[in-house]
């Protein structure tokens, strides 16, 4: 530090006087070497090298960051839940017993259309499930949606089953164990002329 106040005093020194000398000739006496190199020299130069590196890291940890990123949301697959099927309407209405943290649940859905088995590798042929003659205990796995009805005063959640999977039958029932077994229909639209 005592050598920058030499450089600047012997500095002002010149200056004294010397109006009509730029202040560039004056910065050069103080900051840059006497050799007539241009070259910061010193204290300076550290502070100079220190604020770049800094810029540079902040650059190249903005970068990474944004690579960290998650990438934006993708289609979500329907919610799931799995427990042991405990009833049935026959029809469309099935009825799950399942375990949380919190205890036991009931979870109650409707399917979205005719279940559909899966040929098989060697067949065509799809089957229809009958919800009747699947076996009450089984375990099984409901891909979901959760549906809200909005009503005058009131909302009623209700549940549709787009795809169920049998982890674990109970019984004989010719039902595949592990099988994806579509509920859901798409909409068919028109192909326009």
């Amino acid at each position: 530090m005592a050598a920058f106040e030499k450089r600047l005093s012997v500095a002002k020194q010149r200056a004294v006087g010397l109006t009509h000398r730029p202040l560039l000739s004056l910065l050069k006496n103080t900051c840059f070497s006497e050799a007539g190199v241009h070259s910061l020299k010193g204290q300076r130069m550290r502070d100079i090298k220190f604020l770049v590196w800094v810029t540079l890291t902040f650059l190249q940890v903005t970068a990474i960051l944004a690579q960290e990123r998650p990438a934006p949301a993708q289609k979500q697959p329907a919610p799931r839940i799995t427990g042991r099927l405990i009833g049935t309407d026959g029809v469309g209405q099935l009825i799950l017993e399942y375990k949380s943290d919190s205890g036991r649940g009931t979870f109650i859905g409707n399917i979205h259309s005719t279940c559909i088995i899966p040929a098989r590798s060697n067949t065509t042929e799809t089957t229809a499930l009958d919800l009747a003659k699947i076996p009450k205990g089984s375990e099984v796995t409901f891909f979901y949606i959760r549906h809200i009805h909005k009503q005058k005063q009131s909302s009623k959640a209700e549940n549709t089953i787009l795809a169920m999977r049998f982890d674990r039958l109970n019984g004989n029932s010719g039902i595949p164990k592990g099988v994806m077994i579509p509920c859901y229909k798409a909409a068919q639209n028109p192909i326009p002329k």
